[in-house]
């Protein structure tokens, strides 16, 4: 049985010279992407879930870009809300597909991002495309990819910035029955979620990681990481979630 491995990397708010809450978010982008070269070496298809740059620093963008070419295969690109800089996503994004199909499976960005915004919106329109061809392919099965949460982690300062109209949102996703995985960053911690038979899926990020249930901003002391997704050709999926070994910093916070 053939399968196949999709990789969700996200949040690596690159910046130059200096710690981010306490972390080298370049060295930890490093670990992270030689995790997945050494473990993952067939792996073909990788997402970048958003907030790549926190500095949007000439310095930050040129290690980013030589990071990205390291991972050879193809590559989906997510808008998160530190993503600010519009020359700059558009350079990055200009190597980005629109979607990818592997054997039956479907794989489609569902986008979040708000200028200005830290929360995420979905426009009506976007998510009219969306639902209605998930909706009329029936003999295809989807994983939607989003930067912001669409399900609450429980802590009230994370919460905050979900995305908005995500209980309506989640509501109608999940009515769909070939809509298997919702995948998000922006959390920065591992979540799963189970509704109606799709399964709602935060991911670990690539820099510093935050506490859920939590009332208060708070980091968690856990390793970076990513997640890997692999598919097979008969329709089933698993899904492992990653973290790379190394010391990068220490929490701040």
């Amino acid at each position: 049985m053939r399968s196949s491995k999709l990789i969700f990397l996200s949040d690596f708010h690159l910046v130059s010279n200096k710690p981010f809450f306490g972390l080298d978010t370049f060295s930890s982008l490093d670990a992270v992407i030689s995790d997945i070269l050494q473990n993952h070496p067939d792996a073909e298809y990788f997402i970048l879930g958003g907030d790549l740059l926190e500095d949007l620093s000439v310095e930050s963008f040129t290690f980013l870009q030589k990071q990205i070419a390291r991972l050879i295969g193809c590559k989906l690109f997510i808008r998160g809300n530190h993503d600010s800089d519009d020359d700059l996503y558009k350079q990055l994004a200009k190597d980005s597909l629109n979607s990818l199909s592997i054997f039956n499976w479907e794989i489609r960005p569902l986008e979040t991002y708000s200028k200005g915004k830290i929360h995420g919106e979905v426009s009506d329109k976007d998510f009219d495309s969306l639902y209605n061809e998930i909706k009329s392919l029936k003999d295809k099965d989807f994983i939607v990819c989003t930067h912001h949460n669409l399900t609450l982690t429980n802590s009230a300062w994370i919460d905050l910035y979900i995305t908005k109209d995500y209980k309506n949102i989640v509501k109608k996703l999940s009515s769909l029955k070939n809509l298997k995985i919702v995948i998000s960053g922006h959390v920065h911690s591992k979540s799963e979620q189970l509704v109606n038979g799709t399964l709602f899926l935060t991911s670990p990020s690539t820099s510093f990681q935050l506490n859920s249930n939590q009332s208060k901003f708070s980091l968690d002391k856990v390793n970076p990481g990513y997640v890997v997704i692999e598919i097979s050709e008969n329709n089933r999926y698993s899904i492992d979630i990653k973290r790379v070994s190394g010391h990068f910093g220490e929490p701040t916070i």
